[in-house]
């Protein structure tokens, strides 16, 4: 089937962590024993920490080296999942997932691809960071040593509501190992019902604090999810 997708601009009012669904043993995710690139720590580190306290930082590229690898463990993965990732925190996308958001994510990342028993998918180094999106004085977390403005955590984000506007998968300075989306991409997941996304509502332009709508949206999604995989087991 063909994705669908929306047309026009679509209104920003909120902002999501992109997370995979941990919670749910059908969506459990790969992993791999894999060398870095960029960090001797492994290749893991290669997409996800990343401590600056200059604007002048960029995310490393990874495209030019990328050699792709086979996943190291993949027998719990199920190959409805959408979304597995890969040791919790590096972004792996389903083919169909590539497919159908492939507008959004290549022009704000990398999709390298990564084999597996059940073929091809591709993890995904977001490249796209941003500044002065971020109101840092009024956001909380842990400030990194030497520059109060960077966080090595943050508990609580407060964006500019102008700054949104046109972003759908990105990176902030002040804290750039996190994946962050938009609206955009959360009607975009939802209009094609993919599957195993946990989108973490981090901020609304309503000043609405996250908490129990959060659950409530989440719950939501989950049963939307629930739903699908028992049609699809059942076909099999």
């Amino acid at each position: 089937d063909n994705p669908e997708v929306t047309t026009g601009m679509i209104r920003c009012s909120h902002a999501y962590r992109l997370k995979p669904i941990l919670d749910d043993p059908r969506f459990e995710g790969f992993g791999w024993d894999l060398p870095g690139l960029t960090d001797e720590n492994g290749r893991t580190y290669d997409f996800t920490h990343f401590y600056p306290t200059s604007s002048d930082f960029r995310i490393p590229s990874l495209e030019s080296r990328w050699e792709r690898p086979t996943f190291t463990f993949q027998q719990n993965v199920n190959p409805f999942n959408d979304f597995p990732c890969c040791d919790f925190h590096v972004p792996v996308f389903s083919q169909r997932a590539a497919e159908t958001l492939r507008d959004l994510l290549e022009p704000n990342g990398e999709l390298l691809p990564v084999d597996s028993k059940f073929g091809a998918y591709y993890a995904y180094q977001t490249t796209t960071r941003v500044s002065v999106i971020l109101n840092s004085k009024k956001s909380a977390g842990i400030r990194l040593d030497g520059n109060s403005d960077y966080f090595f955590d943050l508990s609580e984000y407060v964006f500019y509501k102008s700054k949104l506007r046109g972003l759908s998968f990105f990176r902030i300075i002040e804290h750039p190992g996190e994946v962050l989306v938009t609206d955009t991409v959360r009607q975009r997941i939802e209009a094609n019902h993919l599957l195993g996304f946990d989108l973490q509502l981090l901020w609304t332009a309503t000043g609405e604090v996250p908490g129990k709508s959060l659950k409530t949206k989440r719950k939501s999604l989950e049963k939307l999810q629930a739903k699908t995989l028992v049609v699809q087991l059942q076909l099999q």
